[in-house]
């Protein structure tokens, strides 16, 4: 990345590019940490309605329970990140105003921001889908096997978007090409 140009001193072209980049990053942690807090509370629901009795396997309720804490530590991880990393940038972003010691540093954390969003989405979403597969282990031992073929695609999936998040990691996600053509149509250039 290099040394970091204050924000005043930057074209026009980077500073909305820089101003895109952080609401987007912010808007994608956001969702993906509401995404993670509602299979949090799947898992919760799921725990209270899990009936367990002595003929269940062992394994399968101890592998839940593993998936459960899990799930809800990684929610509670991404929260605490979001709520870390927002208030500060949020202020900034209502003010107007980049404090170029301040706010300089928001660049840096994209890669955090990025870690981040793929463990609010893809790592919660994985856990979910685990989390389904032992619940139906443990309610219905007899009839289990067909649900598990039916999921595992879609942990494949999974694994494969994983795999992708992370192989864009830190990379921009906003179109520099398409930003220099809506500012220039604006100005008429």
């Amino acid at each position: 990345m290099g040394t970091l140009v204050p924000f005043s001193r930057r074209s026009r072209v980077e500073q909305v590019i820089f101003l895109r980049e952080v609401h987007l990053r912010k808007a994608r942690l956001h969702s993906a940490t509401d995404l993670s807090v509602l299979f949090a509370l799947f898992a919760m629901l799921g725990a209270v309605d899990l009936n367990i009795n002595t003929d269940n396997d062992t394994v399968f309720v101890f592998a839940y329970v593993i998936t459960t804490a899990l799930l809800v530590s990684n929610t509670v991880l991404v929260k605490v990140g979001l709520l870390w990393m927002v208030p500060g940038l949020d202020s900034a972003l209502l003010l107007g105003r980049f404090d170029p010691d301040e706010y300089d540093h928001v660049l840096p954390l994209f890669l955090l921001w990025d870690w981040l969003w793929i463990l609010a989405s893809t790592g919660g979403f994985f856990l979910f889908v685990m989390q389904f597969i032992f619940i139906i282990w443990i309610k219905f031992p007899t009839h289990s096997v067909a649900p598990t073929v039916i999921m595992s695609p879609v942990l494949l999936i999974v694994l494969v978007s994983l795999i992708h998040s992370v192989r864009r990691l830190g990379k921009p996600i906003v179109n520099v090409e398409k930003v220099e053509r809506e500012l220039d149509h604006l100005h008429g250039v």
